[in-house]
């Protein structure tokens, strides 16, 4: 997907993708909803001793709880760009309309690359980050991370398994 948005750079400069770029990467490293990412701001970013943390205010997630989620290096190494970028404003100042006219030309050009995207919205972006999550790390972990009200809401959600994740349990029970 990043090969094509990189393509999609040079074949339109006029728009915004490198900026596009960096919201579904943030996205995928926060696990936030499109609407939470639309809503940080430069203040939202907070550095604590090495660590830089965004912050969802409450009024910006579905839950209404505010919620601080560690940021990854790449996201981090993105960060003075997109300050410079939003001056006074968002980090990704996307409006809905912009977001699914860029979203639906990537999927077109997944689709010509040979990979059905027809089915991928931006809120696979959170399914995807939970659910890996879910496979490495304790619920109430990832629980925290999705800012649901509980953890049965994240099991219940991310929980699932595939056949592939039981073929451990199969061999060592047969053993």
């Amino acid at each position: 997907m990043f090969e094509v948005i990189a393509a999609r750079r040079e074949a339109e400069p006029h728009r915004d993708w490198t900026r596009f770029d960096a919201f579904m990467r943030f996205m995928l490293a926060t696990a936030c909803r499109r609407g939470e990412a639309l809503r940080v701001w430069p203040g939202h970013i907070e550095q604590r001793d090495a660590r830089h943390f965004v912050i969802f205010e409450r009024y910006t997630t579905k839950s209404k709880k505010p919620r601080i989620v560690p940021l990854t290096a790449e996201v981090v190494a993105m960060l003075p760009a997109l300050r410079l970028r939003a001056g006074n404003g968002p980090l990704f100042p996307f409006t809905a309309s912009t977001l699914w006219g860029m979203w639906k030309a990537v999927r077109q050009d997944m689709a010509a690359r040979g990979h059905d995207f027809s089915l991928v919205r931006y809120h696979t972006t959170r399914h995807t980050t939970l659910t890996k999550a879910m496979k490495r790390f304790p619920l109430a972990m990832v629980s925290k991370l999705a800012g649901h009200a509980s953890i049965q809401i994240t099991a219940d959600r991310y929980g699932h398994l595939s056949a592939d994740d039981l073929v451990d349990m199969v061999d060592e029970i047969a053993a």
